[in-house]
This record gives C-alpha cells, structure tokens and sequence, in this order.
C-alpha cells in the first residue's frame, strides 16, 4: 500500500467518526495543522500517534492496511462464489479444477517472470 492510499483511510476514519481535525489533535495534543500534514502524508505518523487515532476513530489498525474496496471490482464476493461452487462439486470435478487452477497459476507466474 502506498502512503497516500493510507492516509487517506485515516482521513476516511476521522469522517466517518464524524471527529473533526481540533478533536483529533486535541487528543494527541498537537495542532490542527499536523492532523491536515498527517492525512496528506506531508508528515508521518509515529506508532503511538497512529494508536491513538485508531483508538479515537473507533476503528480496528488492521483495516487501515486492508485492500482498497470497490463494488465493481468485488473479488471477494467472486472468490466466496467460487469456492462455495467448488465444495458443491463431485469430487471428481473438485480434482480436476484443482489441477487446472494449479496449472493455469503456473502458467502464470511463468508468463511474469518472463516479462
């Protein structure tokens, strides 16, 4: 991930917390200015600084560095489709599609390689 798609989840965190930028350097007793800097990425964020704003904008550190969501590009619900069809399958098919996946990931990595 890179330092603006960060910061700007901590953006995103501040509003949907509904907190405004003073409550939140009130919090970590520095100036509104730094909030802005911290969420543009002009300046970093240390360890207990970004804890505490976790903390405030009730919203769990792992989520920060999860991948970005879109309704369009849902591959999480297309991967949860897909492995909800295979367990359905006959074990047969299961096996086959197993091996075909394996190969077809292969394929792949071996065409990146060679790019």
């Amino acid at each position: 991930m890179d330092r603006k798609t960060f910061c700007k989840k901590i953006k995103e965190a501040r509003l949907r917390a509904k907190i405004k930028q003073e409550e939140a350097a009130a919090i970590l007793a520095v100036s509104k200015s730094t909030i802005s800097e911290i969420e543009s990425g002009k300046r970093k964020l240390d360890v207990m600084e970004f804890f505490e704003l976790s903390k405030l904008y009730k919203t769990d550190i792992k989520s920060f560095f999860e991948p970005e969501f879109t309704e369009k590009t849902n591959k999480s619900a297309v991967s949860k489709e897909a492995l909800r069809l295979f367990e359905k399958a006959p074990i047969k098919i299961q096996n086959a599609l197993a091996y075909a996946m394996i190969g077809f990931l292969k394929q792949g990595q071996m065409l990146d390689y060679e790019q």
